[in-house]
């Protein structure tokens, strides 16, 4: 299903009001089923790219000001079939690349855009701002 408008930002807030803060977020959510070419339909699309790439985007969109406030850190779960699209998986193949940005599958800092291996910026000097990221980030 498609992320409804607002959703990210709601669900930042509703974590805020609980918790008071916001130190992580692990975009984890995915639907993962066969979309073969010639076969592909809207609410297919919609499906696959609403939970494998829009609402990771919406969701790092809405948490970065807080995460960056609290040195925190977003990572997003990928998966080999970014650099390996399986037969019949069109649309989840190219909706988790752009998830995974393709190659870069280390991170990026929040604060200044510079590209991570690990969490620490050598660019900035901050630290656990992570984007995005194949695995957890020491």
């Amino acid at each position: 299903m498609s992320p409804r408008p607002g959703l990210g930002r709601q669900l930042v807030d509703a974590t805020l009001e609980r918790f008071g803060r916001l130190d992580y977020l692990v975009n984890n959510a995915s639907s993962f089923f066969p979309t073969p070419v010639g076969r592909i339909d809207e609410a297919s699309w919609a499906d696959l790219i609403g939970s494998n790439l829009k609402a990771p985007l919406w969701l790092a969109q809405a948490a970065a000001p807080h995460l960056q406030q609290a040195n925190g850190a977003i990572v997003g779960i990928v998966d080999i079939h970014i650099d390996r699209p399986m037969p019949d998986h069109a649309v989840y193949s190219a909706a988790k690349a752009g998830h995974g940005d393709g190659d870069d599958h280390h991170g990026a800092c929040l604060n200044c855009g510079t590209s991570l291996i690990g969490a620490h910026c050598h660019r900035c000097g901050q630290s656990g701002h992570v984007h995005r990221a194949s695995g957890l980030v020491e």
